[in-house]
């Protein structure tokens, strides 16, 4: 996980031609985000590499008294053409979620999701922004 600040989120991702940001942004304004981290991905490789890039975007609002991780995925497929980031959800940073989500082995939420991506999502969010989550 590369852990940064929105701003370079921005920058990173707006400097790219190869994105649309618009839904995140919009989803984010006037929102207050503390700290933000993305992570670097591969869906396949064939002989001359990897076949995209698959980006996890992270991002920790603070709402209330309460942290929640919002992520956002953007694929490059190499191909020149804009692809968008996309909202893929958003999340509680408290325990009990965690410990509900996890208590039975990826109980039945993530189960209902079937997704090895999904369960890595939330314990990349859980570890790595860990001095945000509370009771």
């Amino acid at each position: 996980m590369n852990v940064t600040t929105y701003e370079d989120i921005l920058s990173y991702f707006g400097n790219k031609k190869y994105f649309h940001m618009s839904e995140m942004i919009e989803m984010m304004n006037g929102k207050t985000v503390v700290t933000a981290g993305y992570t670097l991905d591969h869906d396949g490789y064939d002989e001359e590499g990897p076949e995209s890039d698959l980006y996890d975007i992270f991002l920790i609002v603070k709402e209330g008294d309460t942290h929640f991780c919002y992520i956002f995925h953007v694929e490059n497929w190499y191909s020149g053409y804009p692809e968008a980031v996309t909202f893929e959800e958003m999340f509680p940073l408290k325990e009990s979620y965690f410990y509900s989500l996890y208590a039975d082995q990826y109980d039945f939420d993530a189960r209902r999701y079937n997704s090895e991506h999904w369960c890595k999502s939330h314990e990349i969010a859980r570890d790595t922004f860990s001095q945000y989550v509370t009771e």
